[in-house]
């Protein structure tokens, strides 16, 4: 076929313009063109992220862009008006007007993106499915909900055995000091009579002393606790 070969698949240009770079600092910012632009000066005055004037020839030695100046930039159409001597000559200005061709500048895309990288999106969150077995119909997955592993709680006591054997002297306390099983039950925790673990204190050794002796039953009938 005659004609321009059409570019190679997958080339991206090295060069953005300074509006496209400002929109995709903004699009990372907060959306605000002139905290954009004020972001993206240091980047550009101090050489972070290259520039050049648009359509420098790469063979030729291009003036610096006097980013350390006072400059403008036109929001719409991105062009530049410097406050330089050498830039209003060669742009020669209108009466009461700014230079009337504005200097077209152009940004180094791979430099303005190692500053400023794209965000990759998140993907959706998708609760997972499984398919029906009568069908196609899929169904949402539903996690089945697992009981408490091990026997259930105050079912194993233990110092059952011990604190049974404490029972009559328990009583013998409540009847010779006329005091409250409670008063009882602590005092002999406190004395260490009550066996338990290292780190239990006596008001909790005092307590199940008392839960023993509440599911405990004389023959004569059920035990009269006071407290």
């Amino acid at each position: 076929m005659k004609g321009t070969p059409p570019p190679a698949a997958g080339y991206v240009s090295r060069w953005i313009s300074l509006l496209e770079a400002i929109g995709h600092a903004a699009r990372l910012g907060n959306g605000d063109f002139a905290a954009a632009l004020a972001t993206l000066t240091p980047a550009l005055r101090d050489g972070a992220v290259k520039s050049r004037y648009a359509g420098a020839a790469p063979h030729r030695r291009a003036p610096p862009i006097p980013w350390h100046l006072t400059f403008y930039v036109d929001e719409h159409s991105g062009g530049v008006w410097f406050d330089d001597p050498l830039f209003s000559a060669a742009h020669p200005a209108r009466p009461g007007l700014p230079p009337a061709e504005p200097a077209r500048v152009e940004v180094d895309r791979a430099e303005l993106l190692r500053y400023w990288p794209e965000r990759m999106a998140a993907p959706p969150r998708t609760r997972p499915t499984r398919k029906h077995e009568l069908g196609a119909k899929v169904v949402p997955f539903t996690r089945r909900k697992r009981g408490r592993r091990g026997p259930r709680p105050g079912a194993v006591s233990r110092y059952r055995k011990q604190d049974e054997a404490l029972l009559p002297e328990l009583e013998a306390i409540v009847a010779a000091k006329q005091m409250s099983h409670w008063a009882a039950a602590l005092e002999l925790a406190q004395a260490g009579r009550i066996t338990g673990l290292g780190n239990s204190t006596p008001e909790s050794r005092a307590k199940r002393l008392l839960a023993v002796l509440r599911n405990t039953k004389k023959p004569s009938g059920a035990f009269l606790l006071s407290c």
